[in-house]
């Protein structure tokens, strides 16, 4: 693609990607490097959901995951107000014998999949909220100087500090991260769950 302006520095591209039912299936941000004729790659992937344990950011991003189906691909590419359009066809493996069915059925399973996942994804972000807000009592507690509720005071630490070991063995239960020195044999947590149901889904497009 070709993109000439007369800004300092190249804009961000943004590719919204449809199905042939005019489903949004993807959205990509390529910044050009310089003006004139630049190449992005799209891996013929489908939306995904943000990975566990990674921050929420302001800048425009969109994780992948596994492959569309078959079929013809409306690629529309916006820069300001320009508009255009390509079309691009994503074919299946002709070493495979699986039929659009196959491809269709995987495809619900992997909807299913990143539908548990983010709601894994959105209950961890809860949990690092609520860490958040009782990291900054505690602090505000540390930092007091009012000598006349030290009873009180320490009745909230003691409470805020019951509560934080609680969340952390939750935490543990989602994503287990061992920082002891040696090697440790982690449990199994929700996390390992779902990457193993992930690759028993990846394995196979039948």
């Amino acid at each position: 693609y070709v993109v000439n302006d007369t800004l300092e520095k190249p804009d961000t591209v943004t590719v919204k990607i449809f199905d042939e039912n005019s489903i949004q299936v993807r959205t990509l941000y390529w910044t050009p490097e310089d003006f004139g004729f630049n190449r992005g790659f799209w891996y013929g992937d489908r939306k995904g959901v943000r990975y566990l344990g990674r921050e929420k950011s302001d800048k425009p991003s969109e994780p992948g995951t596994s492959q569309v189906l078959p079929g013809v691909y409306t690629l529309e590419m916006h820069y300001g107000e320009h508009v255009d359009t390509a079309l691009i066809e994503v074919a299946a493996d002709p070493r495979l014998s699986y039929t659009i069915d196959d491809y269709r059925a995987h495809a619900e399973m992997v909807d299913e999949y990143l539908s548990v996942y983010e709601t894994l994804v959105e209950v961890d972000d809860r949990m690092t909220d609520v860490e958040k807000l009782i990291n900054y009592f505690q602090d505000q507690i540390k930092s007091n100087k009012d000598t006349l509720m030290t009873e009180e005071l320490d009745s909230l630490r003691n409470a805020l500090k019951t509560v934080k070991d609680s969340l952390f063995e939750m935490q543990q239960h989602v994503q287990y991260e061992d920082d002891r020195e040696g090697y440790v044999d982690a449990p199994e947590d929700v996390e390992d769950v779902l990457y193993d149901a992930w690759n028993l889904i990846e394995t196979t497009q039948g």
